[in-house]
């Protein structure tokens, strides 16, 4: 400088002794002016350049551990300070001095520093104003760990930021090889009237990580820092321009505040990248400010969720800006492989209860192919997708163009569209109908050019957007409604109809987003993320205001895809729009085979993993199967929790319905080595515990997006069965009723989990049928000839293991046959057990119970005891007691109900015998558990034939129990697949019969078992039932038609329903009704011949439905009785 004048105006004239290449300058334009200014300052810390070998080795000054002390550094030069590569070396270090209050940093000058400029670290409350960074490595203004809070940064000037060579960089940890002018690691700090300018890559980079980093951490040791969603202090009126990266980004890591974080007035201008970069952010805010000449003035990147961008000035290449690039100052972004951009959106979110973005009160100019800017545009759809729908639902308002710019010049959604991925259903909502090609200003949507979009349209109201690859409508108001569904490989060709009231229909297809993962190198399809059980496939009809019926169809054909997650769109602006009541989703209703087996694909022979999936770790195919070629083998199981499984279809679950469970299963580590599991273990944690089956249940409390979700457990459905063999097949085995929980679950997840981690849970032949557990016994599985121990667990600290032979036999006899044994017991009450099926109780009802029972001494010896001795004060020689154990939540009670009848056959089996009457606290418990106590610790006990038998009297000829209600209850009558049952008063012949009500499909109806015992195959049985219908009401009568055999007139009819273990259940017709009433009651009649595999099956039901879904059924005098000869 060779010398400084003042005008009379308050301006400077500087006279240079060297001339300059022309800068922009006040007189050029305001807007973009170059800054000037002063480098030198009388005061100057200068380093010695002393070390050829490390010549970026400089000086360096920290302000340490001095908290609260004010301390000024001011009008100071610093030149060559710095030393690269080592850490907390830096020109102006302010250095975990936590309150920083009084700290003031002003006016100074730093050039040629060798790493970094001003450093905050670990300190709140300082001033850093007026100071000018010109050629410096490193990041230049910087808040270090991200804890630095309250520090103020006004009219700062950072120039010429040198990205940090790889032999300088402190640590794989810090990003300074992409330096920044300005590093901000907390966002509760004021930063205005700041200038980057000239760096070799960004001007401002905003980076929040989710955790204070480095030592500031010791001030934060509970964790309750999180940067990236800290409260906003301000960001406002900063400049920056000329930079070779972006102005201003939040990347990689982005901002989530609470409430909108608004960046304002920002100048970003001729920088080589973005002008603005928002990326992987929410709730944020550009307002005001100028935009122009970078490669995109404001990108809103992908997963920045809830973005506005108003009041601002977006130019692609300005007049100024073409004149510098002819005189050959300035590269121009046009033309250019990636065209220019004014604010470019992109379409998908990051969360899926975000909004999209606000694009409002904007002015673009300086685009297109009149000032060289080829393909250029003022707004343009990014062409990436995440799974192909557009969720980014934007709304456009007051947006200014230049006098006749044409509409692709405008608005650009062609590189979208040309994504095979896209399945071409963006809508933007244009409120002030700026886009409109008709140019009068009318209000609508911006649409993709699909006919599934305009399907219920007007015709005539939408027109093309030459150029734009997308077309406006006017008016309409479209809302998006979603349905998430299973991402089984069945569902790949499914579509969702939507069919309007007045009949018009289109489908719309769905979208999954396949993830990848890089293995040796090659990207490859990612099994975890594709196939645990969060992952859905979603369909998002977008529709205007209307009545509507939803079908998912394949085909052509109507299918349920097990289950269909429904969440909302938040409303749009404009009305009307479809509601909730505007939108019926058709649930068919199931046929038998579809509930026959509620488990799909469980024998693995399509060789696919079809309909599976994984609760952790991952899924594959395994070969051999269980007597076939395939099954399905859990991987990388991290936890107990992990295992394979598929989602259930909801339409079977019904309340009351029992489940028979079945699998095939073994274990094998990583390197394929069976594994064993000891059945009787019951820690989770423990390392021999073996795997069973669980429920994952999903309750949606709403069905807009965001709205809660409740999630809950069910197990185990079904246990490992002893005993087990590690290296052939084992089985799982359970049967469950389905509860209110689980009927009403919007999702049903089926997992086989809790084998210890590291172990590879192997399945085959999975099978979930229907059943009916027979009140024949509220037990199961009592004389163990299934030659495993299912149904049967244990209390106390024991094993179980199977026993033979079985009753009458003795140890060593070479004899067929299975018992039950429990040994290592620890506690005289430790044994077998096993819960009462409660639902087969009645209040008031004696049961008689009874077991063979065998005493083993702790080396395995037939042992003996005395019938005469009491457990007590004498402990030895006691015989055992039979015992029910009930427990309400916390609460046990142990009741004694059998002994050992007559006295002690020596060294042989004997039997114990009693009786006990159900108590209304036992049908209210949470479990009635019969069990063996009151023997000595140590012994074991084996046991067969265990009995629990109803005392009432029943006629073996007549097969119902109660069926005139003459008891004056429903005692032995059940709901069958749902209703409600209760006492009817005024019967046929006496005063009581049974009403059901509650019926919501015409397959609701009403059981009974049958004991198979008393059953005679090949004798006829006559089938017979008064009934009366009404209306929903319960008193409006209601006449059906005998001969209907379909639709809202059929009578009920009676069939029988057998069940056996792993097979569907079998049905037949033996009554229906007859045309003729008898004093308002009408009659089911029939005659029956039971088959071989009716009188042999474990549970037949007699039932009583298909009256028409809402019908109220009253019944009496059920009967099924033997026909006896008059010969």
């Amino acid at each position: 400088i060779q010398a400084i004048e003042t005008t009379a105006d308050g301006n400077a004239v500087i006279t240079l002794t060297n001339k300059i290449a022309k800068p922009t300058t006040m007189m050029d334009d305001p807007d973009y002016a170059v800054e000037v200014a002063l480098l030198s300052r009388n005061i100057k810390f200068e380093a010695a350049d002393d070390d050829p070998v490390n010549p970026a080795h400089g000086g360096h000054l920290m302000v340490v551990h001095t908290p609260g002390v004010p301390q000024t550094i001011h009008g100071v030069e610093f030149r060559k300070f710095g030393q690269q590569g080592n850490l907390g070396r830096y020109p102006i270090h302010i250095h975990l001095n936590v309150d920083g209050s009084g700290v003031t940093i002003s006016r100074n000058t730093i050039r040629e520093s060798n790493q970094r400029c001003v450093v905050i670290h670990g300190t709140h409350n300082t001033t850093i104003t007026w100071n000018v960074a010109f050629d410096t490595f490193g990041h230049c203004y910087m808040l270090e760990d991200g804890i630095e809070q309250e520090n103020y940064f006004g009219y700062n000037l950072g120039a010429s930021t040198k990205i940090t060579p790889d032999e300088g960089i402190l640590s794989i940890a810090e990003s300074d090889m992409f330096a920044s002018t300005f590093w901000l690691s907390n966002p509760h700090n004021y930063i205005e009237h700041n200038v980057a300018a000239g760096a070799e890559d960004s001007g401002f980079w905003i980076e929040l990580l989710e955790l204070v980093r480095g030592p500031s951490q010791s001030m934060d040791p509970y964790l309750e820092i999180n940067p990236s969603s800290h409260e906003y202090g301000y960001f406002r009126n900063n400049i920056a321009h000329s930079n070779r990266g972006d102005g201003l980004k939040l990347y990689p890591n982005g901002y989530f505040p609470e409430t909108e974080a608004v960046f304002e007035n920002t100048y970003s201008y001729r920088n080589v990248g973005d002008g603005v970069l928002l990326h992987n952010s929410k709730n944020l805010a550009i307002d005001g400010g100028i935009y122009a000449d970078n490669r995109i003035q404001i990108e809103v990147d992908k997963q920045a969720d809830d973005v506005r961008v108003s009041n601002a000035q977006v130019i692609g290449f300005s007049p100024l800006y073409q004149i510098e690039v002819e005189a050959g100052n300035r590269k121009s972004h046009c033309p250019a492989y990636r065209p220019l951009v004014g604010i470019q959106l992109h379409s998908f979110l990051r969360y899926r209860d975000s909004d999209g973005y606000i694009i409002e009160n904007i002015t673009f100019s300086d685009y297109g192919e009149s000032i060289g800017c080829t393909d250029s545009s003022a707004i343009e759809m990014d062409p990436q997708t995440r799974d192909g729908h557009f969720d980014a639902f934007a709304t456009f308002a007051n947006l200014t163009f230049q006098d006749g710019m044409p509409m692709k010049e405008k608005f650009n959604m062609c590189f979208l569209a040309e994504n095979e991925m896209f399945i071409h259903d963006l809508a933007i909502q244009d409120l002030s109908g700026d886009l409109n090609p008709n140019g009068n200003g009318v209000a609508g949507w911006i649409l993709s050019d699909s006919p599934k979009m305009t399907a219920f349209l007007e015709e005539g109201t939408c027109f093309p957007m030459e150029g734009s690859c997308a077309i406006f409508c006017e008016g309409g108001c479209f809302r998006t409604m979603n349905y998430a569904i299973n991402v089984a490989a069945e569902y790949d060709n499914l579509v969702l109809e939507a069919t309007h009231a007045d009949g018009r229909v289109t489908e719309f297809e769905g979208y999954f987003e396949a993830k990848t993962t890089i293995i040796q190198n090659v990207e490859v399809p990612d099994d975890y993320e594709n196939f645990v059980y969060q992952r859905r496939k979603y369909f998002s009809p977008i529709l205007p205001d209307g009545e509507y019926t939803l079908r998912f169809k394949k085909d052509g054909a109507i299918v349920w895809p097990e289950f269909a997650e429904e969440t909302w769109e938040s409303p749009p602006s404009c009305i009307p729009h479809v509601l909730d009541s505007s939108i019926t989703l058709e649930v068919p209703t199931p046929k038998d085979e579809e509930c026959a087996n509620v488990i799909n694909h469980g024998d693995a022979e399509e060789g696919t993993r079809n309909f599976w999936m994984h609760s952790g770790g991952g899924i594959e195919m395994y070969t051999p199967g269980y007597n076939s070629a395939f099954a399905f083998r859990s991987t990388r199981r991290k936890g107990t929790w992990q295992g394979p499984g598929q989602f259930l279809d909801t339409r079977c679950l019904t309340s009351g319905s029992q489940y028979e469970i079945i699998a095939m299963v073994k274990l094998e580590d990583n390197n394929g080595v069976p594994q064993n599991c000891n059945p009787n273990q019951e820690n989770i944690n423990a390392f021999d515990i073996c795997p069973r089956v669980s429920l994952r249940l999903r309750h949606l409390a709403g069905n807009k997006i965001g709205d809660p979700v409740d999630v809950s457990y069910a197990y185990p459905l079904a246990t490992t069965v002893g005993p087990y063999n590690k290296d052939d097949w084992n089985m799982i085995y359970g049967v469950f009723t389905v509860t209110e929980s689980i009927a009403s679950a919007d999702t049903v997840f089926f997992f086989i989990d809790r084998a210890r981690p590291g172990v590879n849970i192997i399945i085959d032949d999975v099978k979930m049928v229907p059943t009916v557990q027979t009140c024949q016994s509220p037990i199961y599985n009592t004389d163990f000839e299934t030659g495993d121990a299912r149904f049967w667990s244990k209390v106390g600290t024991t094993t179980t293991d199977m026993f033979v032979p079985g009753y009458p036999n003795l140890p060593g006899a070479s004899t067929e046959g299975f018992a039950l044994r429990t040994f290592s017991r620890k506690e005289f009450w430790a044994s077998m057990s096993q819960p009462l099926n409660t639902d087969c109780l009645e209040e008031g009802t004696a049961y008689s119970v009874s077991s063979d029972i065998l005493l083993l001494d702790a080396n395995g010896n037939i042992a003996n005891c005395d019938t005469s001795l009491e457990y007590g004060a004498v402990t030895v020689n006691v015989c055992p007691k039979m015992a029910l154990k009930i427990t309400t939540g916390n609460v046990e009670v142990d009741v004694d109900i059998a002994d050992v009848t007559g006295p002690w056959n020596q060294g042989n089996w004997n039997s114990m015998n009693g009786i006990f009457t159900v108590t209304q606290e036992m049908l209210v418990a949470d479990s009635v558990r019969l069990f063996w106590r009151k023997y000595e610790e140590g012994h074991d006990i084996v046991i067969d034939n265990v009995a629990v038998t109803s005392v009432e009297a029943q006629d073996p000829d007549k097969l119902m129990n109660n069926g005139d209600f003459s008891s004056g209850d429903t005692r032995h009558f059940k709901p069958a697949r749902g209703g409600v049952i209760s006492t009817y008063a005024g019967g046929y012949d006496d005063d009581f019969a049974l009403i059901m009500t509650g019926r919501d499909a015409a397959y609701y109806g009403v059981r009974q078992n049958i004991d198979t015992n008393v059953l005679e195959e090949g004798v006829s049985y006559t089938a017979s039932a008064k009934f009366k219908l009404f209306q929903s009401d319960g008193t409006t009568p209601f006449d059906c038609e005998p001969t209907a055999v379909a639709g809202d007139k059929i009578c009920p009819v009676m069939f029988l329903k057998a069940q056996e273990p792993g097979v569907g259940a079998q049905t037949r017709l033996i009554g229906s009704t007859l045309g003729e009433k008898d004093a308002d009651w009408n009659t089911i009649a029939g005659n029956v011949v039971f088959f071989h595999n009716e009188v042999n099956a474990p549970s037949l039901s007699l039932i009583i439905d298909r009256a028409p879904a809402g019908i109220v059924m009253v019944l009496d005098n059920v009967g099924l009785t033997k026909v006896t000869s008059t010969a």
